[in-house]
């Protein structure tokens, strides 16, 4: 049954539409499951003949290419694994299913995470640049993340006013009004404590008799307020890599849980960078998505505690190095086309730091490439010296072949910030030749400079005014932009008479840049490749797991660049899916007796829809009163990126969804995880919902992968009789 009458919002009839289409694109591995449920098997990595190789590696070096070589011999130790848990074979094959349920079935599921990195590992976060010409890294602990995450932080203070409790006698029982005047407690708060319970005490003659121990007791506890810190950490900017073009970019948290307790182990790469992981975790190699155990070909004995991996594993990508190290991305740059200095900008280095690394990795370009080079450089630029040409005779011949009237125009390839700068270094003698060759602030005659008094980012429009220019000697130049005192140069300047001792004194006090300052670019990274040097077992610990957003759902811990297992559908970016989950007769029937009447089901349906109607109407509302107030500028514009404003909308309305309502995940596990999640939820005992989900998922595994269910169904029969 595929109900849509519900359906509210555009991006639900979207992905009823896309849910039809991979339907009938991949009608063996997917499966409709109640009125809107949806479950599909969209990859694997492995095959039967991967766990048979694994189980074989200390014994021999046979290996099966394919499944036409399997024997009879080979199904029984697949059987005899399964049988007496041997799971590290199994942990070598991997599944990513997407599925479509309501909420609850979700909360449920999410037990089922494999992939989880230690308490310890350190996640890094890039903080916005307010102030700062360059982004400043902070790191986070996995288990002070999820403790903020879920807890909250306490202020550094007590919430509550101590209590004077050294009048009171603790076997003694006392009155109202005499815990108000002996503690300083109001009676108010007196009466309201023993009427919630929190005081021990009882009425005579109908007034309350309180306990003098019990006061004292509450007087010691100190009672701490906790504040919510899951909106301002799920905005924090976590560092991620674009697994397209190798470059770090930024995701956020969605979400993190708490694996429980499995066995964790530490690996040490070749530049000292450390990490904790299960032997289950993804991490991007030089050969693309590995488990760690399987990256490394980890074989570890629990019983004697003993280990041993492959020396020539893979190298792990890393946090990574500014771009201009990277050689692939010095190689894609130069695919597309850009010249050195374009891409020394993009960059955000020198065009001689760019020429060092294109030589270091045979990267240069040829001498035709060159002679464009050259050919752009030199763009807008005179030949020779202007011999005794007067002042005004210089400008006519400077307009009347500068830009397009130039015979050496080619387009402009100059930006303006250079333009602007080599007219002032034109312009610079003249300018020092008017200020009498001294510096404007302490006269020195040395190292002079010619700097704009109204700032070019603050007027754009002065940037090549003669008369905006000054000279200044190299020192008092420095210390005026280093301290941000270019407004304060300009008052100066513009208001006569100047004090040159006042000038100086205030380049001695740094400020804060000006807001319309704009902060040159911070460095970019790229990911880069080490090798593994040591992998050392570290006992069981608690483990945890994060969701973050897409596109790319891996996240940089300790340095290291991982993947996550699950990612979720958010509401906190999208609208929920406006159809919620209604319970057939078999799901609402035990034994079969109906627990709700189809008038009760109606009623229900009804009440979810209302709902949704109800959400959409108030985030619509929200929408027009958001969009007013940036007409009359009562708040900023939207600046590109999603919109703040909007998005704090849909985070509160979400909270009324019922746990009725679908959600949209992927879901990575691997075999040995996967027969667990049978096991547990194709039980009897299980609920309805999600058991149809694991008889569906069960039924695409063994249409895949017919031998291991078939296998897999024997052994877990053997077991639950």
């Amino acid at each position: 049954m595929n109900d849509t009458s519900q359906a509210i919002n555009v991006g639900t009839s979207e992905l009823e539409e896309e849910i039809a289409l991979r339907c009938r694109l991949n009608p063996r591995l997917t499966r409709r499951i109640g009125n809107f449920g949806f479950i599909e098997l969209e990859d694997t990595w492995g095959d039967e003949a991967t766990i048979i190789n694994t189980a074989r590696i200390s014994s021999t070096n046979k290996r099966l290419k394919d499944l036409s070589a399997f024997t009879e011999k080979d199904k029984n130790l697949l059987y005899l694994l399964l049988k007496h848990n041997h799971g590290t074979p199994f942990e070598t094959v991997y599944f990513r299913f997407r599925f479509i349920a309501p909420i609850f079935v979700m909360r449920q599921w999410v037990k089922h995470r494999i992939s989880c990195l230690g308490p310890d590992v350190e996640l890094y976060f890039d903080l916005p640049r307010t102030g700062r010409p360059h982004f400043k890294q902070y790191t986070l602990k996995v288990s002070d993340l999820h403790r903020k995450w879920h807890r909250g932080r306490r202020p550094a203070r007590v919430h509550r006013k101590p209590l004077d409790v050294s009048r009171l006698s603790p076997g003694v029982w006392y009155g109202v009004n005499e815990i108000s005047a002996l503690t300083g407690l109001s009676k108010e708060q007196c009466r309201a404590l023993c009427t919630a319970g929190e005081l021990v005490a009882c009425k005579e003659a109908g007034r309350w008799r309180i306990s003098g121990a019990s006061v004292i007791e509450r007087a010691a506890v100190q009672r701490m307020r906790t504040f919510p810190m899951r909106n301002q950490l799920s905005a924090m900017r976590l560092r991620s890599v674009d697994e397209n073009t190798g470059e770090v970019v930024h995701t956020r948290v969605t979400d993190i849980f708490s694996t429980g307790i499995n066995p964790v182990f530490r690996v040490t790469l070749a530049d000292g960078k450390t990490i904790d992981l299960t032997e289950n975790h993804r991490v991007l190699t030089e050969e693309g998505w590995r488990p760690m155990a399987e990256a490394v070909g980890l074989r570890f004995d629990a019983g004697k505690g003993k280990l041993s991996w492959r020396k020539d594993a893979p190298r792990w990508s890393v946090n990574g190095i500014p771009v201009y190290q990277s050689a692939e991305w010095l190689a894609n740059q130069r695919a597309a086309g850009k010249s050195v200095r374009e891409i020394a900008r993009a960059a955000a280095c020198s065009y001689h730091t760019v020429r060092k690394y294109l030589r270091d990795f045979g990267l240069q370009f040829s001498h035709s490439e060159w002679g464009r080079q050259i050919g752009r450089s030199q763009r807008g630029r005179c030949r020779g010296g202007w011999g005794s040409h007067s002042l005004e005779t210089r400008r006519r011949m400077r307009a009347l072949r500068s830009g397009a009237r130039s015979n050496f125009y080619k387009g402009g390839a100059s930006g303006d910030r250079e333009l602007v700068a080599a007219w002032t270094t034109r312009v610079a003698p003249e300018i020092h030749a008017r200020h009498r060759y001294r510096c404007c602030i302490c006269a020195s005659s040395k190292a002079l400079q010619a700097h704009h008094i109204e700032p070019v980012w603050h007027n754009r429009g002065a940037a090549r005014d003669i008369h905006n220019l000054a000279t200044l000697c190299s020192l008092c130049h420095r210390k005026l932009h280093a301290g941000h005192r270019e407004l304060a140069f300009m008052a100066w300047y513009r208001n006569p008479p100047r004090d040159p001792l006042a000038m100086q004194r205030l380049l001695d006090i740094k400020v804060s840049p000006a807001p319309e300052l704009p902060l040159p670019r911070g460095k970019r990274l790229a990911r880069t490749f080490v090798a593994v040097r040591e992998i050392d077992y570290l006992g069981e610990q608690e483990t945890f797991d994060l969701e973050v957003e897409g596109p790319w759902h891996n996240l940089i811990a300790n340095g290291v660049v991982v993947h996550n297992s699950w990612n979720e559908f958010s509401m906190r970016y999208r609208k929920p899916i406006s159809v919620a989950y209604v319970p057939d007769k078999k799901a609402r029937s035990v034994d079969g007796f109906e627990v709700l009447s189809d008038d009760q089901v109606a009623e229900y349906t009804e009440l979810v829809r209302k709902l949704f109607e109800w959400y959409e109407a108030q985030y619509e509302k929200a929408c027009k009163r958001i969009d007013a107030a940036r007409e009359e500028g009562g708040i900023p514009p939207k600046s590109g990126g999603r919109d703040p404003y909007r998005g704090r909308a849909r985070e509160l309305l979400r909270n009324i969804t019922p746990v009725a309502a679908h959600s949209d995940v992927y879901w990575t596990v691997n075999f040995r995880s996967l027969m667990n999640f049978f096991n547990l939820r194709r039980k009897p005992e299980a609920q309805h919902e999600i058991r149809q989900y694991a008889d569906a998922a069960f039924e695409m595994f063994c249409e895949k992968f017919p031998l291991l269910g078939e296998i897999m169904q024997r052994v877990l029969e053997e077991q639950n009789t």
